[in-house]
């Protein structure tokens, strides 16, 4: 048989709740970084789409589909994020744990 013990004034609960927390903090940093990477490829490939079209080299149109490509990629890790996020939300709100706020 195992026993857990805990430390004065730590419950399972609160444990389950720092845990929780830095899961939200985890996310909220994994949200920001997509968001600024996400910024910084949209710039890329403004620059690479105000270019004239004639003066590309082969080089520049391949550079420009990389970077969206990229792009995509960084959406759709934002998108995933965002409804894993908002999937959890609605678990807390149907098991009436939600965040007081």
């Amino acid at each position: 048989m195992v026993t857990v013990a805990h430390g004065p004034g730590s419950s399972p609960s609160g444990t389950l709740e720092s845990s929780a927390s830095a899961i939200l903090d985890l996310h909220r940093v994994q949200e920001l970084n997509l968001e600024e990477k996400q910024w910084q490829l949209d710039q890329e490939l403004r620059g690479y789409m105000n270019r004239e079209e004639t003066l590309k080299t082969a080089a520049d149109r391949q550079a420009e589909d990389q970077v969206l490509r990229k792009l995509v990629d960084v959406i759709n890790q934002r998108d995933a994020l965002i409804r894993l996020q908002e999937d959890r939300r609605l678990s807390e709100l149907a098991l009436g744990t939600g965040a007081q706020g």
